[in-house]
């Protein structure tokens, strides 16, 4: 028997143990993730009992993996996927604005909250600069200063100087915000 085949043989019994089972969730992860965090913590600073922590965090992930109650299971994901979505959406747009804070100014949408991206220095953002002669139109709204300096300006639909007017891409929800730095 060669090694190929033993990984084969390997490989197989542990799809057909696995066959049934629940698997490995974003829960799982989650738990893993924190036991590990803590055996990292364990070795820094020496506190009592934290090994019984860590063990009894790995054998509920290994114990939920393992389990065939796919309901049950799936419900305790969903509530931890609930819980989860305000924090991950909060460090989602902190990096992206980090990561495009010298190109691009981040607003997110008061409708659906998704993260709209506005180019900084685009045509109209400065009244009275505007090099190209373009319109000041981008992906997610419209510049508006003064109608009269900002290319294509509509009193009726450009609020006062240092605002400007961004339409949802996804939803089409309007809402008008402050540049900053105007």
């Amino acid at each position: 028997m060669n090694f190929g085949m033993f990984l084969r043989k390997i490989l197989s019994t542990y799809s057909r143990f696995f066959y049934g089972r629940y698997g490995h969730d974003g829960l799982n992860r989650f738990i893993s993730c924190l036991a590990l965090v803590l055996c990292v913590i364990s070795f820094i600073i020496p506190v009592p009992f934290i090994h019984i922590a860590i063990f009894i965090l790995f054998a509920i992930s290994f114990l939920r993996s393992l389990s065939k109650n796919f309901l049950k299971r799936s419900s305790e994901n969903k509530i931890y996927e609930k819980a989860a979505k305000p924090v991950k959406r909060t460090i989602k747009y902190w990096y992206i604005r980090i990561k495009n804070r010298k190109t691009h100014i981040i607003y997110s949408c008061v409708n659906c909250h998704s993260i709209l991206r506005v180019p900084k220095g685009a045509p109209g953002r400065t009244p009275g600069k505007n090099p190209t002669g373009t319109s000041a139109e981008n992906s997610a709204g419209k510049f508006a200063g003064n109608p009269a300096e900002t290319p294509g300006g509509n009193p009726a639909r450009t609020p006062a100087g240092g605002k400007i007017e961004i339409k949802c891409p996804k939803c089409g929800a309007a809402f008008i915000r402050r540049i900053p730095g105007l």
